[in-house]
């Protein structure tokens, strides 16, 4: 299965979604976070109708998750300081 990415620089309040059908990992890459910035990492079972918070990141991050069965992902730019511009990267494929 090829990888699909959304790569997106961001601010408050928007989001870099992907669909992750048959993914098995998560690549998460977040740079430019100031203190008091915070990015979630979140999964929608419905397809895109509710979105749970998985993980919070307040720190640049690369990490890569494991997905499970959930195809909805998304990175959403939560809390915002003012301090900076967020990019923030999230790729779904079975390997890397």
């Amino acid at each position: 299965m090829a990888s699909s990415a959304t790569t997106q620089t961001t601010t408050i309040n928007e989001t870099a979604t992907i669909v992750a059908r048959g993914s098995k990992l998560i690549d998460i890459s977040i740079s430019g976070i100031v203190a008091g910035d915070v990015v979630q990492f979140q999964r929608s079972p419905d397809a895109g109708t509710n979105w749970y918070a998985v993980a919070s990141y307040t720190a640049d991050t690369e990490v890569v998750a494991q997905n499970g069965s959930i195809k909805d992902c998304r990175l959403k730019y939560t809390t915002d300081t003012g301090g900076g511009t967020i990019d923030m990267t999230i790729r779904a494929g079975n390997s890397y």
